[in-house]
């Protein structure tokens, strides 16, 4: 089966495949009721055709219309492309939105996206890495991958060959504080740098009321960790429990 996955990835990906798949790729690409605007540098065309099709990151926007409260300060952390940012701002009414994105140009992105599909929104887009209180640093060495949307991160995290830049960094704490404090829920997808937020941001979760994550193997001073050993993190250190899982999507919420 990832066989076959790969050959279909690779045929859409081609000169042809790509001619092909054209007419469902046509800029702004529909997307359900969102309209998204992508960088052909940096989306590959199968991500494309995803969008298109309603299959990219489809589960993790069925969850934010679901059970994202709608009177809720949000933050959404590794907002890519800002599908999910939009999905968040679709369902608020009252709550406020900050984004966060280590990739400047996927950062760029996410402001035209939510700009475009919700232009009077309340919302701040950051580019920045997230980090622990520990790090001190103002930067920190950013992955990105040389092609398509996935697989940036904290170096350390995740093996891989990439592109290395410098970003800079800000806090979960610096977030919550630009919220003006409070209970929040949280989606995050940053490619297995959450595992240092979980050992050493305990504190900041304690205001977390709902958690949407993407589970990655990945590793951190020199221990890997499977989404299985992540998952028991977040149950022991933040007090949280697994409500929904979907593959490698998670939806935790505070345990009562």
């Amino acid at each position: 089966m990832e066989h076959l996955k790969r050959q279909v990835y690779d045929f859409i990906n081609s000169p042809f495949g790509t001619l092909l798949c054209a007419p469902l790729i046509r800029q702004p690409i529909v997307s359900g009721s969102l309209r998204v605007h992508t960088d052909a540098e940096r989306v590959l065309t199968s991500q494309k055709v995803q969008i298109r099709l309603g299959r990219y990151e489809r589960y993790e926007r069925m969850l934010v219309r679901k059970y994202f409260r709608s009177d809720l300060n949000t933050v959404d952390l590794g907002a890519s492309l800002g599908v999910i940012s939009c999905e968040i701002l679709g369902r608020l009414k009252t709550g406020k939105l900050i984004s966060v994105e280590a990739d400047p140009q996927l950062c760029q992105i996410a402001r035209r996206n939510i700009g475009f599909n919700y232009p009077a929104s309340h919302v701040e887009v950051v580019n920045a890495a997230i980090v622990t209180e520990t790090v001190t640093a103002a930067s920190v060495e950013f992955g990105r991958p040389l092609s398509g949307t996935q697989g940036g991160h904290v170096l350390g995290t995740i093996d891989g060959h990439t592109e290395v830049i410098a970003v800079p960094t800000v806090t979960l704490t610096e977030i919550i504080r630009k919220l003006d404090g409070g209970n929040f829920q949280l989606a995050c997808d940053i490619e297995g740098s959450e595992i240092p937020l979980f050992i050493h941001s305990i504190e900041a979760f304690r205001q977390c009321e709902l958690m949407m994550i993407e589970l990655h193997h990945s590793s951190y001073a020199g221990i890997d960790y499977s989404p299985r050993q992540v998952e028991a993190l977040i149950i022991d250190n933040l007090g949280m429990k697994k409500s929904h899982q979907n593959g490698n999507v998670y939806l935790f919420v505070r345990g009562s």
